[in-house]
């Protein structure tokens, strides 16, 4: 018996959709095999750059399956659906559907109604077949995030509650809305017990999230006896995390501008802890780095942080008032440094150290810092919040003694922040902490650091200007 060989009727057609950026270029009119649509050469926008040379993506499905005129082929419907059903069969490959859900998300697909029906359609699929990330997409979907697909509260719920998403705290933070805000038809005691369940396990799995949405429970008394102070320690308590995975990872950029925005509120009004304003006013301009930040990862959603960012410029313009401060560029001195790292610390990166003039007489030091991380820096009294990369020359005053070892000086914390003692320590691979410079201020309650703030900054400026 005669063997029947499996022939590819388009194989030669196909090979005009691989590294074609200069017969596209050359065409007039193009056609996509993927999603059968024709369409002018000149609406195509993206490139797909790989090992194979640079190929068209089609604008309407995201696909890197088009076809250019320029090419000598004659491009109709019938052609498309027939090279369609050659290579992707009556039934879309889990490969195909995967790479069009990527390729929908990351909009390099056109966002019309036909496209998003294509979009949840795939996503069912790959849900089907096990695949988590299509599953949780699916569930935002039915919650709103889509154009076209109508909002479902159950049915979204219904794809959070897969044992795919069991330990998923995005999932778990989602279904923990749903349960507090949503239209999921059970009473308000059953839905918020199992919002709040959500919410536990969630923040026991590590969401920084769900720590200040709990906060929010104890702090308005819902589900949960009203507990203030409980409020602000599951804020305070985390806030490190959350400082160190903006600042130095450059991630959670929400999670840093909601912790702050909290938590300058407490500071303000005295909510479970006492009142401060400088802390207040750090977590605020802490929060409006956060809002200008271009994030990628975590975004801030616009119409949120808009009504956010209105709320804290009269929040920061109260307190400003209040504590006689202005705009003005940092002034790098011990309490630009204190502004900046108490709080939360500093990244435990090494960094080197070089004292460039220690006057005994006038209790003046210079050093400089060079900072392999980039830090936030924050001068209270200038109204000043932002990324400062490179080194940075410190002028500290008011001292009356300082020690440094012999050799590199390089260091990766500062212990005993205070008006009085600090030490620069560098950490030894074996945990050994070794004091590379001291510094000993004076505590006389009278003199210089008694001084407002705003006072103490003022004389500051204007003994630079002589």
């Amino acid at each position: 018996m005669k063997k029947t060989l499996n022939v590819d009727p388009y194989k030669e057609y196909r090979l005009h959709s691989v590294d074609n950026e200069i017969e596209i270029v050359k065409s007039q009119r193009c056609g996509c095999y993927f999603c059968h649509s024709i369409f002018s050469a000149r609406s195509v926008k993206d490139w797909l750059s790989d090992e194979r040379g640079v190929s068209a993506i089609c604008p309407e499905c995201g696909m890197d399956t088009v076809l250019g005129d320029a090419s000598g082929i004659q491009i109709d419907k019938q052609l498309l659906k027939n090279m369609s059903k050659q290579y992707f069969g009556d039934e879309v490959s889990f490969e195909a559907a995967r790479a069009y859900c990527i390729r929908y998300l990351d909009s390099k697909i056109n966002k019309t109604k036909h496209n998003e029906y294509l979009y949840e359609e795939y996503l069912k699929k790959l849900a089907l077949s096990g695949d988590a990330p299509a599953t949780l997409a699916l569930s935002k979907l039915y919650q709103g995030e889509g154009s076209f697909v109508k909002e479902d509260d159950p049915k979204a719920l219904s794809y959070l509650e897969s044992p795919l998403l069991s330990t998923n705290t995005v999932a778990l933070t989602d279904m923990a809305a749903l349960y507090f805000h949503g239209d999921l038809g059970l009473e308000q005691a059953e839905a918020y017990k199992k919002g709040f369940e959500c919410l536990t396990k969630a923040s026991a799995l590590g969401s920084l999230k769900a720590v200040y949405l709990l906060s929010d429970l104890y702090l308005q008394g819902i589900y949960v006896e009203k507990d203030l102070y409980f409020a602000y320690k599951l804020l305070d308590e985390n806030y490190k995390d959350v400082y160190d995975t903006f600042a130095y990872e450059r991630k959670g950029c929400n999670d840093f501008l909601q912790f702050n925005y909290r938590l300058g509120k407490i500071y303000e009004y005295g909510v479970g802890t006492d009142k401060d304003q400088m802390k207040s006013m750090r977590c605020f301009l802490l929060s409006l780095l956060a809002l200008s930040y271009p994030a990628t990862v975590d975004p801030i959603d616009p119409e949120a942080g808009k009504i956010i960012k209105e709320d804290i410029e009269k929040e920061v313009k109260a307190l400003a008032d209040a504590m006689h401060l202005s705009n003005a560029s940092p002034i790098y001195d011990q309490d630009t440094y204190f502004d900046s790292f108490a709080d939360a610390g500093e990244d435990y990166s090494p960094k080197t150290l070089k004292v460039v003039s220690w006057n005994k007489e006038e209790g003046k030091l210079s050093f400089d810092v060079d900072y392999k991380l980039t830090p936030i820096i924050v001068d209270i009294a200038g109204l000043y919040c932002g990324f400062v990369s490179g080194s940075i020359r410190w002028d500290f005053d008011h001292i009356a003694e300082v020690k440094t070892s012999t050799g590199d000086l390089t260091f990766e914390k500062v212990n005993n922040p205070s008006d009085e003692f600090w030490e620069f320590t560098h950490v030894t691979p074996e945990g050994e902490e070794v004091v590379v410079m001291a510094i000993q201020f004076y505590s006389d309650p009278v003199k210089f650091k008694e001084l407002p703030i705003a006072q103490r900054k003022e004389k500051k400026s204007k003994k630079e200007g002589k």
